[in-house]
């Protein structure tokens, strides 16, 4: 074997054992620790999130999650803490993405939605979801008022009661509205009371006596011909008042304006109970008769007396 076969011989050897190098394995680089400044534009195709029907019951923060089974939009996860998984919200514009309303009318979109502090915000990373419930303003809860107590309410702009206590019905502490007959409300309940300040003293309650219908409460005393019993009198304007005993006149009594016995009703017979009676008849352009009930003896009969 000449000089140059030999040679030929060593460089086949040299190439068949680099061909072998490399088809026994590849190098595998850690991208981590051996690369800068990443740039994956111009890959054909690329996978960096971890994908499953279930999320790993552990993760590291800052690892990413896509769950196939969930709905599409609400399917991404961030380890936002160790083994601690959040679901990242859709972009506005997908079909998931709700409007906000006032009174039907839709409002601006905005990024954030602030509550007011009658509100409470509770997070809970268990469930993926912000609980919102009313805000504690009033920690003396319970039942108020009885017979003799009465509830008093504090209530804040958003018209929640912040505060609650009772007070007594004692004497004095009840008012009845008041203010003039023109200022009386057009509507009640039964029962209600009102005092009209403008009105005679002795006239001056209404009482609320069925749904919106007042009633004047009278006072009156003591009137000669007329009878309270019971401390009220009932007039009825179409009946003649009678009396529930008669007047009885002692000494000399004088009638400043006289006496009327004009009437239009009819002559009543002459009997005991009208024994005494005086009765005026109105004979028009006739001569008038006035008449006295009297017993002449065997009978009760009408006498003329004029």
């Amino acid at each position: 074997m000449n000089r140059h076969t030999l040679e030929s011989v060593l460089q086949f050897a040299v190439a068949a054992a680099a061909l072998a190098c490399a088809g026994y394995g590849q190098t595998l680089i850690n991208l981590g620790t051996q690369s800068r400044n990443i740039n994956f534009t111009g890959a054909q195709s690329t996978s960096p999130v971890q994908t499953g029907a279930t999320a790993p019951a552990t993760c590291s923060q800052g690892q990413m999650f896509l769950n196939i089974a969930a709905t599409p939009g609400q399917n991404l996860y961030v380890c936002t803490a160790t083994n601690i998984w959040t679901l990242e919200s859709g972009a506005p514009g997908s079909s998931n993405y709700q409007t906000l309303l006032t009174n039907s009318t839709a409002a601006p979109a905005e990024p954030t939605l602030n509550f007011s502090s009658s509100f409470s915000l509770t997070d809970d990373p268990g469930t993926s979801s912000t609980n919102l419930g009313l805000a504690s303003v009033n920690s003396n809860v319970g039942t108020f008022g009885s017979a003799t107590q009465v509830p008093v309410l504090t209530v804040n702009a958003f018209g929640q009661i912040t505060a609650v206590s009772t007070t007594s019905l004692g004497a004095g502490s009840l008012a009845v509205p008041s203010g003039t007959l023109a200022l009386m409300p057009l509507t009640c309940t039964a029962g209600a009371l009102y005092f009209a300040t403008d009105q005679p003293a002795g006239q001056q309650l209404y009482t609320c006596s069925s749904a919106n219908m007042w009633t004047q409460m009278l006072n009156l005393g003591g009137s000669g011909a007329l009878q309270i019993t019971d401390g009220s009198l009932d007039i009825n304007p179409a009946v003649v008042p009678q009396l529930g005993v008669a007047n009885t006149f002692t000494g000399f009594n004088t009638m400043t304006d006289g006496i009327s016995l004009l009437t239009t009703d009819p002559q009543p017979a002459c009997s005991s109970s009208t024994r005494g009676t005086l009765w005026f008849i109105d004979n028009g352009s006739s001569k008038d008769d006035l008449q006295v009930c009297v017993y002449n003896g065997t009978a009760f009969a009408w006498v003329n007396i004029y």
